[in-house]
């Protein structure tokens, strides 16, 4: 039992990482010296104390084994960002402004960014202005809107236009 190093902390890497003399590099258990973002994990075994690298782990088997020296990086959490999602409403009203329109038909919708989407639809003519719906978008839903169309020959385009 003299080999391990017992920690009273919840995160035993933290505890680690603080004892590292520099923030950015870390001392791997070859004596090689590598980023701390290239870490995944440190060994606490007396003969060779240090960090361990995606290499050095598969070198030393250390998950294969189930080593009781090696300790993991905890992976961080990500925060996840609740938003509203709008699209339907969205959709639903671009098809509706663009209803009575027999040269244009909406096929889509995609949450590209926060509060980005990007609004597919075929045309049989380039002389349509975005502008308005682009600000109607941005006033009624609080979100930036950007049209792009879809690569469709000019028959399939007709094709399925005349099924409206």
């Amino acid at each position: 039992m003299g080999n391990l190093i017992y920690t009273t902390e919840v995160d035993k890497y933290a505890s680690f990482e603080k004892k590292s003399p520099n923030k950015f590099t870390r001392i791997c258990i070859d004596g090689r010296i590598t980023g701390r973002n290239k870490c995944l994990g440190y060994c606490q075994y007396d003969e060779h104390p240090g960090f361990l690298t995606a290499d050095l782990i598969k070198q030393h088997n250390c998950k294969e084994k189930n080593c009781s020296y090696f300790v993991a990086k905890p992976k961080k959490q990500r925060l996840s960002y609740e938003t509203d999602d709008f699209s339907s409403e969205i959709l639903a009203h671009c098809k509706n402004a663009f209803d009575n329109n027999e040269y244009i038909k909406i096929m889509g919708i995609k949450n590209t960014e926060y509060n980005k989407f990007t609004i597919t639809y075929i045309s049989i003519t380039k002389e349509i202005n975005f502008k308005n719906y682009v600000n109607l978008a941005l006033e009624l839903f609080g979100v930036e809107i950007s049209f792009v169309k879809l690569n469709y020959d000019f028959d399939n385009c007709v094709e399925i236009l005349c099924k409206k």
